[in-house]
């Protein structure tokens, strides 16, 4: 993965654009620090051939729809190999390729500058929550060996 993940800047949309390269797409820390940033709009450039026609295409294309409600940005995703797409900030499909398929498409794209919880807030509301389980088994497991002591 890239140290930096500042947005590129287009001088003629005057977009701020996050582009993560393959499998950075998977980590959605990452990919909020774009918007932190400032991006506006996501692109995932990937080559998931090496996946073969397996269920790992699929799985890193449904990343995308994750990363999209995440931040609430639309994200393009151009894959060689894989399924190529266009998602809104709610996570739906807009296009879409065939996993392999040899062909091009134009759309465009709406720039949104709105933060989200998790962009503000990241993986620390997941982290709290796995320590707060971790703490409730932990006490119930004190009063458990507390109630077979007495």
């Amino acid at each position: 993965m890239g140290k930096d993940s500042v947005p590129y800047v287009h001088p003629h949309y005057k977009a701020n654009i996050g582009v993560a390269i393959c499998y950075e797409s998977v980590f959605g820390e990452f990919i909020s620090d774009f918007v932190k940033r400032g991006a506006n709009v996501l692109f995932v450039i990937t080559n998931d051939g090496w996946w073969g026609n397996t269920a790992g295409h699929r799985q890193h294309f449904s990343y995308a729809s994750l990363r999209a409600i995440e931040t609430r940005r639309e994200i393009a995703g151009s894959a060689n190999t894989g399924i190529s797409c266009v998602i809104n900030k709610r996570g739906d499909v807009l296009k879409s390729t065939n996993y392999w398929e040899k062909t091009a498409f134009l759309t465009t794209m709406s720039l949104w500058n709105d933060e989200t919880i998790y962009t503000k807030h990241g993986d620390y509301i997941g982290r709290i929550a796995v320590f707060s389980l971790c703490l409730i088994i932990l006490i119930d497991i004190i009063k458990l060996i507390i109630k077979k002591i007495h």
